[in-house]
């Protein structure tokens, strides 16, 4: 019990720093749950966790075997960039026609992957070469820890994932709250500027995309 206590407070202070920071997994927390409410952070968390969790299983078996190649990278950080600037896209057209808040009226409604907050979680996850990386490097500690606990790895790994749950589920509440109090023109705005962040998002991937194929020397 006093490794498993351990391992769960390196845990604690490791877990932060990938779960709280900024991405396109809060950003879109954001934009769908200003439509449906914080189940849209717990469904985007889930879809997380789907990608998430075989990946740990993994890395706790073969960690000194993990490599993530130049041109895999690249190819990832470009399809992700695709993917998030199409969701930039329509985040930018429901601000810009005004569509009332709700989920069969908006833009979103019209593509299955980017209506569903799970497959938005699943996507956004396993074409994140920055969150496969981040798991080898500062989250290693988790992942070595765990690997010596056996079946108190599920333990480790259950404690975890709950950051993401609250974090994604609370960014979603605060964000439906925000539209149904505001909602109007505000909420455009709203809206317009998570579009905007995307946008960001999407251009720094694919800078870094261009640049491992040599297309960009900035």
């Amino acid at each position: 019990m006093a490794d498993l206590a351990g391992v769960l407070l390196v845990t604690a202070l490791i877990t932060p720093s990938g779960a709280l920071s900024p991405g396109p997994l809060s950003v879109s927390a954001m934009v769908l749950g200003a439509r449906n409410g914080w189940r849209a952070g717990a469904l985007i968390a889930a879809g997380h966790m789907a990608f998430e969790l075989p990946y740990f299983v993994l890395l706790a078996l073969f960690t000194r075997s993990f490599q993530l190649g130049g041109s895999v990278e690249r190819a990832m950080l470009a399809a992700a960039s695709i993917f998030i600037l199409f969701f930039a896209y329509l985040a930018l057209k429901d601000a810009w026609r005004g569509v009332e808040i709700g989920l069969d009226n908006a833009a979103f409604s019209n593509s299955r992957v980017l209506s569903s907050p799970f497959l938005v979680g699943l996507v956004l996850t396993g074409l994140n070469p920055y969150f496969l990386i981040w798991w080898v490097s500062a989250g290693l500690p988790i992942v070595e820890g765990s690997s010596d606990l056996g079946a108190g790895a599920a333990i480790v790994y259950v404690f975890h994932v709950s950051y993401d749950f609250v974090w994604l589920g609370l960014l979603a509440y605060l964000a439906s709250l925000g539209a149904k109090r505001f909602g109007g023109r505000k909420y455009r705005v709203f809206l317009a500027a998570l579009g905007l962040v995307l946008l960001v998002f999407a251009a720094d991937m694919m800078v870094a995309a261009l640049r491992g194929y040599g297309f960009l020397s900035f």
